[in-house]
């Protein structure tokens, strides 16, 4: 594996793998997603009522109840009520589900379900999802390695849409994207990616 792509498993693993007492990086945006993950309040602080309310069904209960688990090291039984948040549509939850396919944290890694969940969350505008997939489309080739008989214009398309993605992410006001695009769109850009951003 290359240095660049030891970096960014490093870093996509400190993002879901960060101890519950870390707090969120200085340069995190309000209401980023390691924040919300990690340092803020779950939606009610008796954990026994927001297990009983995700166990009714209600989606943010679900989501807080995964993250007390996550908090808790309990990926797998966060999975399950990621799962149950996705399915009824919570971004949040495709996002953690994508990052956790990702590292194969609770899950076996699988690159493509990966793409899958950050996906479905990227296409509902999630900044941290666009930013995640985008970064994944770009070094997929370093980080995947069904990525290894891909066609150079295969390989074209996907550094297109990460770099779009990105863009998205940055315009939303997502800073690591405003970074990523800042250090690494002339390098994509020269790979036969996409244009420097402006």
């Amino acid at each position: 594996m290359s240095p660049r792509a030891r970096t960014l498993v490093c870093l996509l693993a400190a993002l879901v793998a960060a101890p519950a007492v870390r707090a969120a990086p200085a340069a995190a945006p309000a209401g980023g997603a390691q924040r919300w993950l990690w340092t803020e309040a779950l939606g009610h602080p008796d954990v026994a009522r927001l297990k009983r309310d995700a166990e009714n069904g209600q989606e943010h209960a679900q989501m807080d109840y995964a993250r007390y688990l996550l908090r808790q090291g309990r990926d797998a039984e966060a999975v399950s009520w990621l799962t149950q948040a996705n399915q009824q549509g919570d971004v949040r939850a495709q996002y953690l589900l994508g990052m956790l396919y990702l590292q194969g944290r609770a899950v076996a890694q699988d690159f493509e379900q990966a793409r899958y969940f950050l996906g479905k969350a990227a296409d509902q505008g999630y900044a941290p999802a666009q930013f995640h997939l985008g970064r994944l489309l770009i070094d997929g080739p370093f980080v995947d390695p069904a990525l290894e008989s891909a066609s150079p214009a295969q390989l074209r398309q996907a550094s297109q849409r990460g770099m779009e993605l990105l863009r998205r992410a940055a315009a939303a006001g997502y800073a690591p994207a405003r970074t990523a695009l800042q250090q690494d769109a002339p390098a994509a850009a020269s790979r036969g990616g996409a244009q420097a951003a402006p």
